[in-house]
């Protein structure tokens, strides 16, 4: 540590008890801590615990946030019990507490000490009394005090499982295709719309109601009254070119009189083949929608259609070329080119230089109000399709008896304020809830901005009930998740409607050393965008003070893999993934305890780096990787349960038949198939296993080795059978998995811990001796990811190598970072059926702009109609978002790390027209390209530059082959027989709830069978 806290004046005002605030908290600062020290402070003020509410994002987070304070709580208890108050309080140099930071805790500690004991809490024996939750269980809560508000009813289950209740919803909604209704023929023009194509209508719905919180809240209001719909969005258009134009009008003030000149110049030398040129002005445009046109030409006069800043300036812009003019104009013309090259540079180098080009190339996107009468019709008729949709989502709800996080906080909000305002719940909150503490709120939606106003409306200033929220806008990274960081920038710059919030900034960063604390600061000031911008996100970068000395490690590296094409950009991820290995090993000989991350945008990047990782013996820990999908045992495992489930189930036979414990061969498989087309596998089986003798027909034969295999399976499934309705799901499996040898095939710990996984899934979907609905289960087993071997308490433990993606990242901080797969690319944004984008105004008010995805046959052209035009802006929007959050989400990545970060990335090798090398550059649409330049312009830094070479041995293609060779089998090389053991196993899991059926002779009796089948088989 460097011993100097140079924002300790705000971290002081962040313990204020009389005013809100908001924090600006960036990596490493300390905000969990300071959160702690605020809570705790206002606990030991308040008359009962509850008064005083922390919201996390997270269970972690919310865990984290109570234990600390259940530790400082007792170790100031420790510290009472053995010094005297008077020296723990002082800051003489014989008070046990050294540090100054833990002197602080301590004595806030003790005032809640002081006060627990005064009040009678108890909060040693009741810690549920400190009120630390999730947004989403205080969401639960809340719908559980007013159940009418979820739609749904009361004891409410919340479930993440929602994609089947999504699919049904939307079967029930297409299926009024041919219904006479209003809703039907809504859903025609839907149809109609997307050309009858069902593939692309039902993903599109589907993303729609992942994300329907955006567009829940304006659907009554949007189809309420059509004609005022209309008119609103039109004057949300208007209201958009208002404040651009003024933005612009204030901005380009000081050049006005050039602009003028200049403007006048080409309406002059226009040539009328290039279409209507200027209008001469006499004076600037007003900021008004009436002058867009002349705001326009101004626009073409200093940036190219695709809104750069222009640097050839030719007759096309109304400049002749000097040498093509009479020789007497030659030096107007001249000096023309001159002034207005001039005038672009001075511009663009101006502080205001990045804000006016992104206002000027605004306009040229700028939707036209005609955009909404031309899309009306279409949205009505889609927006009515989604009400149908969301009524049929919540009945389905109400048939499962459950709801997920959306419904839940849209119940949240609407059991605090009805159309009479507050509710009595609210009401009754407002007179228990004095404090409100929120973490992470860089990442706020509307609708929890809107739960937060509607909690602290009753509020008024110097009542003395405080606001709390703390974030960093430059880690905002959950735009698919509805978070919107404009939020965030609003309540900085005018509070929450009427209650004043007052912003502090910490800068301080104790997590990285000194050097890597500079190179993150000298990158990401030119990374990020120079000037705010609330409707896009815009946030400007804070520089941090570190407050670690510096390490003798290096603090930043890079290595750039190049290859010459694009067939062999997968050599390039294989050496890349090799020179990850050799430097982790590097890192772990440096220090062996040292904890290495490997931060990665999306899992599919692991791919490489984990075959690597396995061929040189390095262990890593994967977080949220791998799914179970990916394993041949779990497929086996669901094919074995459909089986016993569903005896007719074909596939799954089939499955079974040629998983290692039968393992039959194509052959064998198809004689099972084929010797009775007209029964079952499992009755084709019976019979081949009871005939006892090798199959002699003619044209196909049962091998000698199929029939031993399908003798000994025959025998245990059908005990397995037979026992199916007498037991668990759960005990069935677990027997058959004990009975068919599959502990022989579990190969690693990760298959052990899946499978251990799937018999718990068995448990909890079980439902009166069956699993209600098998296939939805087995996607949820598929999906799921790979349980981890270690639980998140240990998961930063030191020595550990990590690999997990960004997102996942978030929060946690390891010694070192590795960060592969720089250039990987964005995914292209899927053009949604309905595009929302709430832009938030100068007031921070929200204005809602809705548009329709255009014909497709629009698509194919080079013109854009005059329907797409809105359409194309909020797309823009939402591209220019997402640029600016993959900004923050490798600032997020960098700041992760203590010592070191080290960068990697594969780039294509470039050659200009002559075929001579030009220098690596990475796509626009990666992370790299966010950083690139700043890269470039760091002093101390190079990076290792490694090409691929020569191929070092060429592969024949080989022809397609119709018959290729059949496909190994991983199968027992021996018939698995049951032992007696394994009978007497299975007896015992089996015969326990026999028992409980005594009572019952029709019960007795199939015990009886049971038995008698089951010394059969032993026998």
């Amino acid at each position: 540590m460097t011993g100097v806290v140079e924002d300790s004046g705000e971290r002081e005002m962040a313990l204020d008890h009389e005013n809100s605030y908001i924090v600006q908290a960036p990596a490493g600062s300390g905000k969990t801590e300071l959160l702690t020290l605020r809570y705790m402070s206002l606990l030991a003020r308040c008359g009962e615990p509850e008064e005083v509410l922390a919201i996390t994002f997270t269970r972690k987070a919310a865990s984290e946030m109570r234990d600390r304070i259940i530790k400082s709580l007792q170790a100031a208890k420790d510290h009472r019990s053995k010094y005297s108050i008077t020296l723990l309080m002082s800051d003489s140099e014989e008070n046990p507490i050294k540090d100054s930071l833990k002197r602080q805790n301590f004595r806030i500690a003790n005032s809640v000490l002081d006060a627990d004991a005064e009040k009678g809490w108890n909060l040693d024996r009741h810690p549920g009394r400190l009120r630390i939750q999730t947004i989403d269980s205080f969401n639960i809560y809340l719908a559980n005090q007013l159940p009418i508000a979820s739609r749904v009813g009361g004891d409410l289950s919340v479930t993440t499982d929602v994609t089947p209740l999504f699919q049904s919803a939307i079967t029930a909604t297409l299926s009024l295709l041919e219904d006479e209704s209003d809703d039907g023929a809504s859903v025609r023009a839907l149809f109609s719309h997307l050309d009858n194509d069902i593939s692309r209508i039902e993903p599109l719905l589907l993303s729609l109601l992942n994300k329907r919180d955006q567009w829940l809240d304006s659907l009554s209001a949007l189809l309420s009254n059509p004609i005022d719909a209309q008119n609103t969005l039109k004057n949300y258009i208007d209201e958009l070119a208002v404040e651009t134009l003024e933005s612009l009008a204030d901005c380009l003030a000081p050049y006005a009189a050039t602009l003028i000149q200049l403007n006048n110049y080409t309406s002059e030398h226009w040539l009328a083949k290039n279409g209507p040129g200027p209008i001469a002005l006499t004076s600037m445009p007003t900021a008004s929608s009436e002058d867009l046109e002349h705001w326009t030409q101004l626009t073409r006069l200093l940036l190219t259609g695709s809104g750069s800043w222009r640097a050839r300036i030719t007759v096309t812009e109304g400049f002749p070329n000097p040498k093509n003019v009479p020789k007497e104009l030659t030096e107007t013309a001249t000096k023309a080119i001159q002034e207005i090259k001039s005038l672009i540079s001075e511009i663009a180098e101006s502080p205001q230089g990045e804000l006016i080009r992104y206002s000027l190339q605004t306009l040229t996107g700028l939707p036209s109000a005609a955009s909404i009468n031309n899309q009306w019709p279409l949205l009505s008729a889609l927006l009515k399709t989604l009400r149908r949709l969301n009524q049929e989502l919540i009945l389905e709800f109400t048939r499962r008896s459950v709801i997920d996080h959306t419904q839940a906080g849209g119940a949240a909000v609407a059991a605090l304020a009805d159309y009479d305002g507050p509710t009595e719940l609210a009401l009754a909150l407002d007179s228990k809830l004095s404090h409100i503490l929120i973490d992470e709120f860089q990442d706020t939606s509307e609708r929890q901005i809107e739960l937060i106003k509607r909690l602290i409306s009753g509020w008024t200033p110097g009542d003395g009930r405080t606001l709390f929220v703390v974030g960093d806008a430059m880690q905002s990274c959950y735009n698919f998740r509805n978070a919107n960081v404009g939020i965030y920038l609003n309540v900085r710059a005018n509070g929450i409607d009427d209650h004043p919030v007052l912003p502090l900034d910490l800068t301080m960063n104790f997590r990285s050393q000194a050097p890597l604390v500079r190179k993150i600061n000298q990158i990401f000031s030119q990374a990020f965008p120079e000037h705010e911008n609330i409707s896009q996100g815009a946030v400007r970068y804070s520089n941090s003070v570190a407050g670690r000395e510096a390490s003798a490690i290096a603090p930043l590296s890079a290595t750039w893999i190049s290859y010459p094409e694009s067939e062999r950009l997968p050599e390039a991820k294989s050496l890349e993934a090799k020179k990850i290995a050799e430097r982790v090993k590097q890192l772990k000989a440096g220090d062996p305890s040292a904890s290495i991350a490997i931060l990665a945008r999306t899992r599919n990047q692991f791919k490489h780096i984990v075959a690597e990782f396995r061929a040189e013996g390095i262990d890593w820990l994967a977080t949220d990787i791998d799914r179970l999908s990916t394993l041949t045992i779990i497929s086996d495992l669901i094919a074995l349960l459909r089986a016993l489930i569903n005896p007719a189930d074909k596939i799954a036979w089939l499955a079974i038949l040629r998983a290692p414990w039968c393992g039959l061969d194509s052959a064998d498989l198809f004689y099972v198939v084929s010797s009775d087309k007209n029964a079952s596998i499992w009755k084709n089986l019976q019979t081949l296993s009871s005939s006892l003798t090798e199959s002699q027909n003619d044209e196909y034969t049962l091998s000698k080795e199929g029939l031993a295999r399908v003798t000994a399976i025959s025998s245990t499934l059908d005990v397995l059978l037979q026992a199916r309705m007498h037991c668990s799901v759960r005990e069935l499996m677990e027997c058959a998995w004990q009975l068919l040898g599959g502990d022989a095939l579990i190969a690693n710990n990760v298959e052990e811990r899946s499978v251990a996984y799937f018999f718990t899934q068995c448990d909890q979907h079980e439902n009166c001796y069956g699993i209600d609905d098998v296939e939805a289960f087995a996607e949820t087993i598929e999906q799921s990811f790979i349980p981890s071997e270690i639980n998140e308490s240990e998961s930063q433990e030191s020595g550990t190598v990590h690999l997990m993606t960004i997102h996942k990242s978030k929060g946690l901080q390891y010694d070192h970072v590795i960060i592969p797969q720089l250039n990987g690319k964005s995914r292209s944004n899927d053009k949604d059926l309905v595009i929302l984008h709430n832009r938030l105004n100068r007031r921070g008010v929200a204005r809602l702009f809705i548009a329709a995805l255009p014909d497709p046959g629009n698509e194919t052209g080079g013109n854009k109609q005059p329907d797409d035009t809105l359409y194309e802006f909020v797309k823009g929007e939402h591209k220019q978002k997402d640029l600016y959050e993959e900004t923050r989400l490798i600032y997020i990545a960098m700041t992760r790390a203590k010592h070191s970060v080290s960068l990697y990335a594969t780039l294509p090798e470039n050659t200009d027209k002559e075929g001579n090398a030009k220098a690596l550059a990475p796509a626009n649409n990666c992370l790299l390209a966010r950083i690139w330049e700043p890269l470039l312009g760091l002093n101390d830094f190079s990076p290792a530059q490694i090409a691929i070479g020569a191929p070092t041995k060429n592969t024949p293609v080989e022809s397609a082959d119709y018959f290729p060779a059949i496909t190994p089998i991983k199968r027992f090389r021996t018939v698995c027989r049951v032992s007696e053991d394994q009978m007497r196993i299975i007896t015992e899991q089996l015969a326990p709830t026999l028992a409980e059926e005594k009572a019952n002779e029709d019960t007795q009796d199939k015990e009886r069978q049971l038995s008698k089948l089951l010394g059969t088989l032993s026998h």
